[in-house]
């Protein structure tokens, strides 16, 4: 039976803009394959499609046949601490009030990062006893805490009780990988059948299809073996270790990192003052530029910093560099290295050293045998984690709250 789903993503955005495209992909799917009605509340991101501001309070467009509501809240990762957590609480009330005014709704599927995104969650479920499905891609406030980001202990510990409250009222839990679920039901003791694990995915039919844009030729890279990183320049992604790598390279080895955040201008000075001249800084690119980018170069980078807390995370980027056919290059434990080293699809550097992460590259720029092999590997286990394949298992989980919710809001 088609389900009317209102879909909560703060930073939606589509192939257009420079954000993951989970969603997007994800809600065009649910439109088109299973023939539910989609209302997506997201807000204005400089790096989606929708950042121009507004006058009206919510914009309604037709995206693909998923109902966008836009709602005019625009948030930057360059607006400070402050800046961001008024740009969450502000989205938070505005998606509230736009949800509650749906009409027919039969679920409410929220997606964090924000943790925030669950306020109107809730709220929206409560008002309408219709079921809670709650995605977590990043555990949280942990991965803060552990990057530094929050100290706060009142502030922290507000926000650990305000997870294990979400976790509770959910119907059902998404995560997106096998380890990120197995430290929520030991962490925050979550039953286990209450958490279904969606990997974030591959899109084989956008990446890895050829090059269009002369990458290399634009930027005189020609006769390089080109590494790189696409995604945030921030705290947790730890790129001070690729600025300090690239002084181990050696020549005809450059490094390319594609994004935006906190730290980028100051890893930028950082490599002007090391007088690097095998390290090139781009801005983000929308999603179908980025994948003919990654046709041109030669592999790819899983950078974060080496914490515990990240050996749960499996990245956007890591799926793109996959369906692209590139080799890959991680410097921290957990799921991404068992797959690269179990899969064959590139090397881990284990003690996460800028020597040893140059090493790593300046061996796939030796042996472009080994490279290739790698490449082909993660070409071919991209179609496992195609997000054709996936969505089966997310759409069945919301199938799921529905036939189970006990229409008391009582758990």
């Amino acid at each position: 039976m088609p389900l009317n789903i209102i879909y909560i993503h703060q930073h939606f955005s589509t192939r257009g803009g420079c954000a993951g495209t989970r969603s997007y992909e994800f809600g065009r799917l649910l439109v088109g394959k299973f023939h539910h009605r989609v209302n997506m509340l997201c807000g204005r991101n400089r790096k989606s499609n929708f950042a121009q501001p507004s006058e009206r309070a919510v914009d309604r467009i037709d995206v693909d046949g998923i109902d966008v509501h836009v709602c005019n809240v625009s948030y930057a990762q360059q607006a400070g601490f402050c800046g961001r957590v008024k740009a969450f609480l502000a989205f938070a009330l505005q998606a509230a009030r736009e949800g509650v005014k749906l009409k027919g709704a039969d679920l409410v599927f929220a997606t964090s990062t924000p943790i925030t995104v669950a306020v109107p969650g809730l709220l929206i479920s409560w008002l309408k006893r219709i079921p809670l499905v709650f995605e977590v891609r990043d555990i949280w406030p942990e991965s803060a805490v552990a990057t530094g980001v929050l100290k706060n202990p009142l502030l922290i510990r507000f926000l650990t009780w305000f997870e294990r409250f979400v976790y509770r009222k959910a119907t059902r839990i998404v995560t997106v990988s096998e380890r990120m679920k197995a430290r929520m039901v030991e962490c925050a003791n979550i039953p286990p059948n209450k958490i279904t694990v969606v990997p974030l995915g591959a899109d084989p039919d956008l990446f890895g299809q050829g090059s269009r844009v002369n990458f290399r030729k634009r930027y005189k890279l020609e006769k390089d073996f080109v590494a790189i990183f696409t995604g945030a320049h921030g705290l947790a992604n730890g790129l001070d270790l690729v600025v300090d790598a690239a002084a181990y390279l050696p020549p005809g080895v450059k490094i390319v990192l594609i994004g935006d955040g906190g730290k980028k201008a100051e890893l930028k000075e950082k490599a002007h003052s090391m007088g690097l001249d095998n390290i090139l800084f781009l801005d983000p690119l929308p999603k179908d530029e980025l994948a003919e980018v990654l046709a041109e170069v030669d592999c790819g980078l899983m950078i974060l910093q080496p914490l515990d807390i990240f050996s749960t995370v499996l990245p956007n980027k890591f799926f793109d560099y996959l369906a692209s056919g590139l080799p890959i290059v991680v410097n921290f434990p957990g799921g991404v290295a068992d797959i690269v080293e179990g899969k064959q699809v590139g090397i881990f550097t284990r003690n996460s050293t800028p020597q040893s992460l140059a090493e790593a590259i300046t061996r796939f720029a030796e042996d472009r045998e080994f490279c290739q092999r790698c490449g082909s590997n993660g070409r071919e286990l991209s179609k496992e984690y195609s997000r054709e394949k996936l969505i089966v298992d997310f759409e069945r989980c919301l199938a799921d709250a529905v036939s189970q919710y006990d229409w008391g809001w009582r758990r």
